[in-house]
């Protein structure tokens, strides 16, 4: 209901605005130029903010987060072998990030990728997820040492 309130008055706006555009006040015509201006430049702003995104998952932005995520992991791993709670805890951990590793290659391998794809969305929630595991992990590293 919510939701199809809004769009009237979007609609009905928008409706506004054309008709002062064309048929209003010399006032009324000069606002409305201004604000379809101002969206014309938003527009474009939005355009330039995805390409810059798409641009930098292409160079590998997700990429140096899993590196970042992997060398914590090992260097975690490497002080934590003698306790089996941890390392059960770790081995979860490495399973987790070989799947969205998975996810990774999957996203790269869309020829027809587009920012606003669902998965880019999964993906970097699955990325936080997965170093805020690890951050639990180190802090229960800690209190045991």
């Amino acid at each position: 209901m919510i939701r199809f309130l809004i769009k009237v008055a979007v609609l009905l706006i928008i409706g506004v605005l054309i008709y002062n555009y064309f048929f209003g006040t010399s006032d009324e015509k000069e606002t409305s130029k201004k604000v379809f201006g101002e969206v014309k430049e938003l527009a474009i702003s939005v355009k330039d903010l995805v390409k810059s995104e798409k641009t930098k998952f292409d160079a590998g932005k997700y990429d140096n987060a899993i590196e970042k995520i992997n060398s914590a992991i090992s260097s975690v791993k490497s002080q934590i072998h003698s306790n089996k709670d941890l390392m059960k805890e770790m081995h979860q951990l490495e399973q987790k990030r070989e799947v969205v590793t998975q996810e990774l290659e999957t996203i790269k391998a869309d020829k027809n990728l587009k920012q606003d794809d669902p998965r880019i969305k999964i993906l970097n929630k699955d990325l936080e997820s997965l170093s805020d595991q690890l951050e639990v992990l180190t802090n229960k590293m800690h209190e045991q040492k």
